[in-house]
């Protein structure tokens, strides 16, 4: 134990990814302090995955009513994201300090837990417009837009299937080059896009705080809101689903390239 905990800068740099996307690059600066005290207390990788699911579950609650008339509660819903995502940073911290790394079922874990996460946001969105204006049309509108979540799920884990195990394409599938910055990066060097990305990432939480925005503007426009994000994640799957097709026809193309 202690000689994991030891030599606080080069075991960081053994629990880091090589490469991550700009969108945690705060959270990596935070995630070694309590990927120490995680592995102090003994908990293993998963359990961090289920803590950090549950505390991310549970703060849709706080979307709700921050939706529905209590604002004050914006900078809770954004500080609770934010230690979600610190603990999702740990638990691969912990795996990869313990040497207790499980591919299949941690990558199966993470995915439960973000699907949850989403589609409970979709519950609170639609809850939160019913509230605010018991509209006919919320139902089927949440609807639309839990059905669009699912789609898009499906369609990337399969689109991932099938490049990486049959065409065994390598690399970044969903982000491209500038989307991503190499461990031990300083904030200074980066571009000036990639420095904004690093702010924008934590607060850029699957349209999180613009539904709220629109909730406080005027109901009903929320209503239109939610249908219109619930045919861009449709749009998002059938775009998605286009290039996979296309690229599954042209495997040289495919390995070539294929960041999404």
């Amino acid at each position: 134990m202690e000689h994991v905990l030891s030599s606080t800068s080069s075991a960081s740099r053994r629990w880091q990814r090589q490469q991550d996307v700009l969108a945690v690059f705060w959270d990596r600066k935070i995630s070694p302090w309590f990927t120490r005290a995680f592995i102090r207390i003994g908990m293993t990788p998963n359990q961090i995955t289920v803590l950090w699911g549950l505390i991310s579950v549970v703060n849709t609650l706080t979307v709700y009513r921050a939706m529905t008339g209590e604002y004050w509660l914006v900078p809770v819903v954004w500080a609770v994201y934010m230690v979600a995502s610190v603990f999702d940073c740990s638990d691969g911290e912990v795996a990869r300090a313990t040497n207790n790394v499980n591919p299949v079922a941690g990558k199966l874990l993470d995915g439960i837990c973000h699907r949850a996460t989403e589609y409970s946001l979709g519950g609170a969105f639609g809850a939160g417009a019913w509230t605010l204006t018991q509209s006919p049309w919320v139902l089927p509108i949440t609807v639309v837009l839990l059905a669009g979540d699912a789609m898009e799920s499906y369609v990337y884990e399969r689109r991932i299937s099938i490049l990486r195990v049959q065409q065994r394409v390598t690399g970044a599938l969903k982000h491209s080059p500038e989307a991503l910055y190499a461990w031990g990066t300083r904030w200074r060097s980066l571009p000036w896009q990639q420095k904004l990305t690093t702010f924008s990432g934590t607060v850029h939480y699957k349209s999180v705080y613009a539904v709220i925005a629109i909730a406080y503007v005027s109901p009903f426009a929320l209503v239109i809101g939610l249908g219109a994000l619930g045919l861009y994640k449709h749009w998002k799957w059938m775009q998605l689903l286009s290039r996979t097709l296309a690229q599954s026809d042209r495997p040289d193309a495919a390995a070539a390239g294929v960041a999404s």
